[in-house]
């Protein structure tokens, strides 16, 4: 003899003949390993913001160093170039740039994209023309409505 179904294992059931997998994608890119990283390094986690900036985390910083946040001075060492790969400005190997973080001094990628870094971390900002330099470019080596790529480093936060 059969056992009547319960209202809610009739439900589950229904459930369960319309119910998909879900799919989720995490990106993440492989970082090439240097002498001071383990083997066992984690992939760069990327995040894309709604208004198009790319944040790639390339590495952590010092689990106890100063946090970047909007007010602060801060220090960076950056290579930036456009997305061809051209580099259109640096300063490594030179004294790292210093400014007030989210008061407008630098790119709004800037801005948006050091927040939250802690001192020794390094990042890759894929910033859209809308938080750079937009539909006028700047100077003669930065096209309008260019791409741009930064990698940072977080030298100092005062």
């Amino acid at each position: 003899m059969r056992k009547k179904k319960s209202k809610i294992q009739e439900n589950e059931e229904a459930l369960d003949m319309y119910t998909f997998p879900l799919i989720v994608e995490q990106k993440s890119i492989p970082v090439k390993e240097d002498e001071n990283k383990k083997a066992d390094a984690k992939p760069s986690q990327i995040r894309t913001l709604s208004n198009g900036l790319i944040i790639q985390e390339l590495e952590l910083g010092k689990p106890d160093g100063k946090i970047a946040v909007s007010g602060r001075k801060v220090s960076i060492s950056y290579v930036g170039k456009l997305k061809n790969g051209e580099v259109i400005d640096s300063n490594v190997g030179e004294v790292p740039f210093k400014f007030r973080l989210g008061k407008g001094q630098v790119i709004n990628g800037w801005d948006v994209g050091l927040e939250g870094m802690r001192v020794g971390e390094k990042r890759r900002l894929t910033v859209p023309p809308s938080m750079g330099f937009g539909s006028e470019g700047h100077a003669e080596n930065i096209p309008p409505n260019s791409w741009l790529v930064y990698d940072v480093e977080l030298v100092k936060v005062r």
